[in-house]
């Protein structure tokens, strides 16, 4: 059987049964036992458990589960809101200061979460009706916190990057320093548009008085509360890049310094720590099943030989690189609007990588690149993520709102595709600079 008739029974099964709704890691599993079963032959049937023990006892994989429970800890202390706070008294003045705010503490806390979805629940419940009560547009409002809230899986630790690192074997810590430069220059792009439309239209963001108006002294007291919170982020990251541990051993710090901070704000329980424990399971459970049931999937489909053999047919198209890349980067948008960036990664790179690869882009570049493009999917309809996080906390107002008033951002993230795509620099300067790596 040529090799386009085997992909599309493998692409045109798996995609069949995610749109009857299957869950993604059954659907991969399902087709990949298809490929088994049909194709290969069942003495292939032992790849089933070569596949899974290789994957499941790659060392880099620890960061998940680590990396989820320090986010998770820390959540449950409420420090969010004093760091909201916090960012409120500096910033508050500025046109559409709460709105500022919002997207400085989201990229706070990206931080710490790794995920988007995770990020627009903290800041959507620490500031969506805090802007409204104030007077607030209300799309605008919705909109800062689910564009801010995309930038959980840009700026590290980036649960999407460390899956990235480990489909494609690269390094975990290059791809964090990678998303660093990209992911501030974003949360700049995000607070000056706020800021630009508040000027140019008041009526979007009335002025506000509280604690912007406290004295410089008053403000750096309140400033002294969110240290904690800063320290653990700066350690986290200060590790890695020195060059002094591996993103894995950075997450297990982090875990202990969340610990700490978590019994000296006073939260510290049994309960509590069963809760977070419990929520640390499930969510890990999730991303490693997906993960499995891909590179069991991916396994399949090189065993069929479609791998190499895609990889020459994108190479060979009458495109230049840069046209295949936008190609590719119009591939995630149009699935990041249907999936969340954990599956879009595994079932695309196995795919997609070697092409890339042999085209000549850096692996590091790409895999910032395909973050920020699925960044962008998240604010994105029919099925942006954060767009139904948002429904969920605000439920007087449509999901079409929600949309529209995300929608001033995406144009935002395009900008900064294209920037990358034009100066690789931006993500490829910090990663260079890296000691001890």
């Amino acid at each position: 059987m040529d090799w386009y008739w085997i992909a599309v029974i493998m692409f045109g099964g798996l995609f069949f049964l995610i749109s009857a709704r299957i869950p993604v890691y059954n659907a991969m599993a399902t087709m990949a036992l298809v490929g088994i079963l049909f194709l290969l032959g069942p003495k292939t049937l032992p790849m089933l458990a070569q596949t899974t023990f290789s994957t499941m006892t790659n060392f880099v994989l620890i960061a998940i589960p680590l990396f989820i429970f320090m986010a998770e800890i820390v959540m449950v202390t409420d420090l969010h809101r004093d760091v909201f706070g916090i960012l409120e008294a500096w910033l508050g003045r500025l046109p559409g200061g709460l709105g500022v705010s919002t997207i400085a503490g989201s990229a706070t806390f990206a931080a710490i979460t790794g995920s988007s979805a995770v990020n627009t629940a903290i800041m959507g419940l620490a500031a969506t009706e805090e802007m409204r009560a104030r007077g607030y547009d209300s799309k605008l409002a919705v909109g800062t916190v689910a564009a801010g809230g995309a930038l959980g899986i840009l700026i590290p630790p980036s649960i999407p990057m460390i899956v990235y690192g480990v489909v494609t074997e690269q390094s975990v810590g290059h791809l964090f320093m990678g998303g660093m430069v990209p992911g501030l220059l974003l949360m700049l792009f995000f607070m000056a548009t706020i800021i630009i439309r508040c000027k140019i239209n008041p009526k979007l963001a009335p002025s506000i008085t509280g604690v912007s108006s406290l004295s410089v002294g008053k403000k750096i007291l309140l400033t002294a509360k969110a240290l904690p919170a800063l320290s653990l982020i700066v350690v986290v990251l200060g590790v890695i890049y020195l060059g002094i541990a591996t993103p894995t051993e950075a997450a297990g710090l982090g875990c202990i310094m969340g610990l700490v901070l978590n019994i000296g704000c006073g939260k510290f329980s049994l309960p509590v720590l069963h809760e977070v424990l419990l929520r640390t399971v499930k969510t890990t459970c999730f991303i490693l099943s997906i993960l499995m049931a891909a590179m069991i999937y991916s396994a399949v489909v090189a065993h069929l030989g479609v791998l190499n053999l895609f990889s020459d047919f994108m190479t060979s198209l009458p495109l230049s690189p840069i046209g295949i890349i936008a190609m590719i980067m119009a591939l995630f948008l149009i699935l990041g609007c249907f999936l969340d960036p954990t599956p879009i990664i595994v079932l695309t790179m196995p795919f997609l990588f070697p092409a890339v690869t042999k085209l000549g882009f850096d692996p590091i570049w790409f895999g910032v690149v395909a973050t920020i493009n699925m960044e962008m999917a998240c604010i994105t309809p029919p099925v942006g993520f954060n767009l139904f996080v948002m429904q969920g906390i605000v439920k007087d107002m449509s999901f079409g709102d929600i949309a529209r008033g995300s929608a001033a951002f995406i144009p935002l993230q395009a900008l900064l595709l294209v920037l990358v795509v034009a100066f690789p620099d931006i993500i490829l300067w910090l990663p260079s600079r890296m000691i001890g790596h």
